[in-house]
């Protein structure tokens, strides 16, 4: 098809494509289907450390985009012998930034392996591609137990025990966020002065490394002081929970935490939390004169 002329204009993210003739849909599906794949091609090419090797038993990443058409289209008749419909073939099998919100993106990459190709889905936390994407704490009181916060968690859609954790702000680091976040949620905070001795890395969880792409630090803390919590609008954390590292440890293998609260009311956390296991084995590793047993 010959077009007499195109003019692109891009707002709000969206292209319109006008032309003189009868086919403009088709040439606007047309650019934006590249645009979005032009745009997912610059964000991989960010880091080409992270596309891997299929020869080394790795699954490649493949930023050659007549290959990534080929994967496409492979995976598209796949579909269609499943039984899917035509349109849903191609939206199922389509390379690229899937979705995007101000925080994550949603992704589908072209890979290889060494026993063929296809697409994987991943989702990236944004602020991770400039540092850790957020933190997560193990705060210790004065009285030796671990602070712990009892959160309703939207995902599980239950309540659980968890150790403080939250995204990092732009242009803030590891460790200011961890005391916001800390505060935010607790209302404690290192005091004044001994941030460098109080608090400690005691390493990085990948929360689902089938999926998210993300890897979290996660931080001791001790020398606390109370102050006041600001929980925000979207969470919803019922209180602090303080426990013994024996406490803990029964928790994590009953995969449960009983207790009242302040209406006297009796509530049940499920104790499923990563952050927590990894957290407290570390804890466990570096402190061996500990009294978890």
């Amino acid at each position: 098809m010959i077009y007499n002329s195109i003019k692109k204009i891009k707002k709000s993210n969206i292209i319109i494509v006008t032309s003189a003739i009868i086919g403009s849909y088709s040439c606007f599906a047309l650019v934006n289907k590249e645009s979005k794949l032009k745009n997912y091609l610059e964000l991989i090419e960010k880091d080409k450390n992270i596309l891997g090797n299929s020869q080394n038993g790795e699954i490649q990443i493949i930023d050659s985009v007549n290959e990534i058409l080929k994967i496409q289209e492979k995976r598209k008749q796949d579909f269609i012998n499943k039984g899917l419909s035509l349109d849903k073939a191609e939206d199922y099998s389509k390379v690229g930034i899937v979705s995007e919100d101000p925080y994550w993106y949603w992704l589908r990459d072209a890979i290889k392996t060494d026993r063929g190709t296809g697409t994987y889905n991943r989702l990236l936390w944004k602020s991770s591609l400039n540092g850790a994407p957020g933190v997560a704490m193990l705060p210790i009181l004065p009285n030796g137990k671990f602070l712990f916060i009892s959160a309703y968690r939207h995902a599980t859609r239950s309540w659980e025990l968890e150790l403080s954790r939250g995204g990092r702000e732009n242009n803030e680091n590891e460790i200011a966020a961890a005391q916001r976040e800390l505060l935010e949620e607790t209302g404690y905070k290192v005091k004044v002065n001994m941030e460098k001795e109080s608090i400690q890395l005691l390493g990085k969880v990948a929360p689902d490394a089938g999926t998210i792409g993300s890897v979290i630090p996660v931080y001791f803390m001790k020398n606390l002081e109370l102050k006041e919590k600001s929980i925000e609008n979207t969470e919803t954390i019922s209180g602090n929970i303080a426990l013994s590292c024996k406490e803990t440890l029964s928790a994590i293998k009953s995969g449960f935490y009983e207790y009242k609260d302040e209406t006297n009311k009796k509530k049940k956390l499920f104790v499923r939390d990563a952050f927590i296991t990894y957290a407290i084995l570390q804890y466990i590793n570096n402190n061996p004169e500990n009294n978890c047993f």
